[in-house]
């Protein structure tokens, strides 16, 4: 990749300052003072001078300590830990400046930027502390976001920012000991044959449930699956599915099996047969931000000097400081599957540029001394008496190199494989040599090699991958029935693509095979060009050739074109068109969601066929079919209601079915239950505290693909989720009370293999206090000043370092949040003091006329 950098006037640099929930309710929902934020800003000068000028007499210097605020930040949709605003004393600043200035910053400067953000309450991007006059300027060097004060103002203030690959420990929320889920399925259908005039019914139910325990001591987890299906089309109406007992232990990435397991796949084999017995294996899964593989190279050209950022999945894996000039950036660490590699390029300037490769590289290559292992012992599921014990293990060389063997044993028979997988220049090479030998020893080999050819995910250079087979006769894994020997000798195959432009772009494959039979070769070419454009239409334009001794070249053409815009309400409809002009055959569908809510969505489509089919009667005959369907989905029920008519292959009559699909399901933790879809993950409960029962609450997920909300029965639930991941769920009320809160705007999880976790939204609700500050005689007092106490706080009210601080406005208005019902006594910072009370029915927002003070 040779990049351009772009010239732009600011760095792309996002953050923002998360504040606790009640805090944000407590300033988002206080009417806006009349005073500005300079009156405040020379209020705080005002005293400062004051101090500065009593320590000046005096000639006393204060201790130089630095105080901090801490503040979760956000920057680039990455978590940073350990963030503060610190601020820290100049020469002749006392800690009562000090300590005056924290406070301004905490209670006065932030609440008031929050008052700009109503729609997004729980952030304060940086932009909006240079809207109030605080003007931000980000230090690279030194990784830190410094606030200049404003003029008079000695103190400096910066946000020092120390990134963490994931969120620690101690902000996780537990999950449960004990939770379990029980998916209820099925499907029954109608068809009508008019030609033959039969008429058949079916009807299947599945049965799947699951129960985690979570091994605190051991920080383990148990658990235990099974599934079983109804079919009454079937000799067996009832037959088990999937039944095993599963082991974790993340801090060893170790998984145990015993049950129904697969066979561990070895080099040239694809299939995993199932089999009843036990299986280990190493599952990196098990840690999210474990990074185990290894490969990647990009290149680029530096304008300027830069600093370089390189994240893997938006995590930070190297950090480079290059000087002007062609570079290449190799041996990037990849984790398994898919990956996005990001680099963030920021210049001397500080202009930031950024560019990221989706599915970059191949997630096979491990890195250096990282190891994986998989094996199995036990006997087929389809034949018991016949045992069989397989196994694999790859071992990390180099970032560039790994190698790999397998074996599969039985009493009959043995198949084993030696696999490398070499990082070529721009792309991969995967060379693998396996060995089939039986009782007798004869032996048969087979090779295969795969190249994958990437110019750094450059859309403007070709992408090649190309490979071959050769394969012995009798080839396979270790199995009871009989080989009828693999007619397939020699098998290639090879494709490139080439963007012509950002919107259009060439593809070819060729593919052949040489048998042993000669009749049997085949050779296919393949050229495809297509189009894609931003408002959602597609096309396609396929030629092919396909080519057989002995018989005359079979040429085919099919166009292919699709429609898939976006609107506002977000909906997407989809239409899609395919025609093949040699055979006459085409087909056209068409979809669209008629209704998304907050988690449940309806969509339908429908779709026309005409095929081209052969019968004795009517050779080269069309065989026209339509069908419609209705899909519904929501957090706690998804269905399927589809119908369906086609002509019959024979040519004569037409065959016409109707198929209703169901699934819902029950999920338990820790003494909450839920009604759920099918559960195939983890999943998370949401319980509400009693007071929010009757009020709008929703949770959703960070990406907005797990959503929620809280049923009259007083739960909700998020399932599906990937197990050991981590999720930050957001709960959200439009129309919370005043005097509510959820407690916290947050809760990050990270649950086991389909491990439930109990969460609890909201807190008991408090009062807002609305009043005025007087004096005994009537007087309002202004600008005033204290803290106020509960007479039945465990700490005594004497102590003045306690309590809730507060302050008047110029009218005398005074506004008092997360109070609970009671008697309260009243302290100015001047010693006068009052007392209010509070009645037990009292929640939200509560009005009291006048709180008298001498």
């Amino acid at each position: 990749m040779s990049a351009s950098f772009c010239r732009i006037d600011k760095p792309d640099l996002t953050a923002a300052i998360s504040l606790r929930r009640h805090k944000l309710q407590k300033f988002l929902r206080r009417p806006r003072p009349a005073r500005s934020l300079n009156t405040r800003w020379c209020l705080t000068t005002l005293i400062a001078s004051v101090l500065l000028l009593t320590s000046a007499i005096d000639h006393q210097l204060a201790a130089a300590e630095s105080a901090v605020v801490q503040l979760p930040v956000y920057l680039h949709n990455t978590y940073l830990r350990d963030v503060s605003i610190l601020i820290d004393p100049v020469e002749y600043t006392p800690h009562a400046v000090h300590s005056s200035l924290i406070s301004s910053l905490e209670d006065y400067i932030l609440p008031e930027i929050l008052q700009q953000l109503p729609d997004h309450p729980e952030f304060i991007p940086l932009r909006h502390l240079d809207n109030a006059g605080l003007p931000v300027v980000f230090d690279e060097e030194n990784a830190v976001l410094r606030i200049r004060p404003q003029q008079g103002t000695q103190p400096v203030t910066g946000v020092s920012l120390h990134q963490s690959s994931y969120p620690p420990t101690d902000q996780l929320t537990p999950g449960a000991i004990l939770s379990s889920f029980l998916n209820i399925e099925g499907t029954a259908g109608i068809r009508y044959d008019s030609a033959a005039e039969t008429e058949t019914h079916s009807l299947a139910v599945g049965l799947a449930s699951g129960l985690t325990w979570e091994i605190q001591p051991l920080t383990s987890y148990l658990h235990l699956y099974g599934s079983t299906v109804l079919d009454s089309t079937t000799a067996a109406p009832a037959a088990a599915e999937d039944l095993y007992l599963r082991y974790d232990y993340p801090p060893w990435l170790l998984s145990v099996d015993a049950g129904t397991v697969s066979l561990p796949p070895i080099g040239i084999t694809s299939g995993a047969p199932r089999m009843y017995g036990i299986a280990i294996r190493r599952d990196d899964s098990l840690s999210p931000f474990q990074v185990t593989s290894s490969m990647g190279s990009i290149d680029i050209f530096l304008q300027r000097p830069s600093i370089i950022r390189i994240l893997v999945d938006n995590q930070e894996v190297d950090k480079l400081e290059l000087q002007a000039g062609p570079y290449r950036i190799e041996d990037i660490p990849l984790p398994a599957g898919r990956t996005t590699v990001t680099i963030e390029i920021t210049d001397d300037l500080n202009r930031t540029e950024r560019h990221e490769h989706r599915r970059f590289g191949f997630p096979s290559l491990l890195s250096p001394g990282t190891q994986q292992f998989s094996a199995a012992a036990g006997v087929l599921r389809q034949h018991t008496d016949f045992p069989v014990v397989g196994g694999n293990y790859h071992y990390g060389i180099s970032p560039r190199v790994t190698i790999g063997s397998g074996l599969v044993t039985s009493r009959y028979e043995q198949l084993a494989s030696l696999t490398g997988l070499i990082a070529a220049p721009a792309g991969n090479l995967q060379l693998t040599l396996a060995s089939h030998f039986d009782a007798d020893w004869d032996l048969d080999t087979a090779a295969q090699f795969e190249y994958q050819l990437q110019f750094s995910g450059n859309p403007q250079l070709p992408r090649i991958h190309a490979g071959a087979r050769l394969l012995g006769p009798r080839l396979r894994t270790p199995s009871p029935i009989e080989n009828p020997g693999n007619r397939e000798h020699i098998s290639i195959f090879t494709s490139v693509g080439q963007n012509l432009s950002p919107n259009l772009g060439l593809a070819a494959t060729i593919r052949g095979s040489l048998r042993r039979e000669p009749a049997s070769d085949m050779v296919l070419l393949s050229l495809t060009a297509y189009s894609r454009h931003d408002r959602g239409a597609n096309l396609s334009i396929r030629g092919s050739v396909q080519v057989y001794p002995d018989s005359p070249p079979e040429p085919r053409l099919g166009i292919h074109y699709s429609y898939s815009p976006g609107s506002e309400e977000g909906r997407r409809p989809t239409v899609s068109v395919y025609q093949d002009i040699r055979e006459g055959s085409n087909a056209i569908s068409a979809g669209m969601p008629v209704y998304e809510g907050h988690d449940t969505s309806i969509y339908a489509s429908t779709n026309l066929q005409n095929p081209q089919l052969s019968s004795p009667d009517d050779p080269g005959h069309l065989a026209p079919a339509a069908g419609a369907s209705l899909r519904l989905r929501s957090s706690v029920f998804e269905g399927d209601l589809s119908g369906r008519w086609s002509r019959h292959q024979s040519g004569h009559g037409s065959v016409r079915e109707a198929n209703l699909g169901f699934g819902t399901g029950l999920a338990y933790a820790d003494g909450a239950i839920a009604a759920t879809r099918p559960n195939r993950g983890a999943f998370v409960i949401a319980v509400p505290h009693p007071g929010f029962h009757d009020k709008q609450v929703s949770l959703s997920t960070e990406s907005g693909r797990g959503n929620t909300r809280i049923w009259p029965w007083g739960t909700g639930i998020i399932s599906n989720l990937r197990p050991y991941g981590y999720y930050s769920l957001y709960p959200d009320a439009p129309d919370l009370p005043e005097g509510y809160s959820f407690g916290t705007h947050r809760f990050i999880i990270q649950p086991g293999v389909q491990q439930g976790i109990r969460i609890m939204l909201g807190s008991p609700a408090t009062v807002v206090l609305a009043t005025s500050l007087r004096k005994s005689s009537g007087d309002l007092l202004p600008l005033a000043a204290g803290r106020v106490f509960h007479y039945e706080s465990p700490v005594h009210p004497s102590l003045p370092e306690h309590g809730e601080r507060f302050f008047s406005n110029r009218q005398g208005e005074l506004e008092l949040y997360d109070l609970v019902p009671g008697m309260y006594r009243i302290e100015l910072n001047d010693g006068r003091s009052g007392t209010f009370t509070i009645p037990e029915d009292a929640s939200g927002r509560y009005h009291l006329e006048a709180v008298y003070v001498e």
